[in-house]
């Protein structure tokens, strides 16, 4: 637990699972660089505390009031049991312009921990931290890229193979394409370039709106538009001699329906 001023890039390098988090009693401020996932994160963490049944609450911190009442009035289902099982998470949050709200939220008593997840960019003026100023005991998270052993392991998944070479290459291909174009190696940006490679078998990005192209096409490609035009006159050939074949296996000259 950090006490006093924190500068986020000095922070040691240590992995925290969610889990972690979910079954942890303390409070966190979580921290990234923008487009790296933190609202994405924070929809996981949501969907973690409610598959365990926790009480939790998602709000983002732009949107809620600054005035107790108000904020009442905002949890007043989160009153039972004085808030002691209860955990807010906080996105979007911005240490200097929400310093009342964090203040207020602590003053009505609803919440046991905090979740506050923040921009590196909506950090102070000098990108540090001042844990012990804050109105809450919080350890400080950083969210970080995925690492080439995150990246294995989602490519061995999606192809599914034990080919460790062959994972090896859909490794280094997703690093040298996406950092080569300044993309984020965040879990959606290498899932959604790893299902690109997935169906496609290879894939020659120029920029990152051709690889955003490319996925929205797929996700807005219907089921049937996989097989268009696979029946097409080689396949018909090949079925009218098979069934040529079937009918002179059976010794017939004519063809009724039930034969086709």
């Amino acid at each position: 637990v950090a006490s006093g001023p924190t500068d986020v890039s000095s922070v040691a390098y240590q992995r925290v699972e969610i889990a972690s988090i979910i079954d942890a009693a303390e409070s966190y401020i979580i921290s990234a660089n923008p487009e790296y996932g933190l609202t994405l994160l924070c929809q996981r963490l949501l969907r973690e505390f409610q598959t365990k049944h926790h009480s939790v609450y998602l709000r983002d911190a732009a949107s809620l009031p600054n005035y107790k009442k108000k904020l009442e009035a905002e949890f007043a289902s989160a009153a039972t049991d004085n808030g002691r099982s209860t955990t807010l998470i906080l996105d979007n949050f911005d240490l200097e312009q929400h310093e009342r709200l964090l203040k207020e939220l602590v003053g009505i008593n609803r919440f046991q921990r905090f979740i506050i997840c923040t921009h590196s960019s909506k950090l102070s003026s000098t990108g540090r931290i001042d844990v012990g100023a804050l109105p809450i005991v919080a350890k400080l998270l950083v969210l970080t890229n995925l690492d080439r052993s995150d990246i294995r392991t989602l490519g061995a998944t999606l192809f599914d193979t034990s080919d460790q070479d062959f994972v090896s290459t859909i490794v280094d291909r997703v690093y040298g394409d996406l950092l080569d174009l300044c993309v984020p190696l965040t879990p959606s940006n290498v899932i959604m370039y790893l299902t690109i490679l997935f169906r496609e078998g290879d894939f020659q990005p120029l920029n990152r709106i051709q690889i955003v192209e490319r996925y929205m096409l797929q996700l807005l490609r219907r089921g049937s538009d996989v097989y268009l035009d696979t029946f097409n006159t080689k396949n018909r050939m090949e079925v009218i001699s098979e069934f040529v074949y079937h009918l002179y296996s059976g010794g017939k000259t004519l063809a009724q329906e039930s034969d086709w």
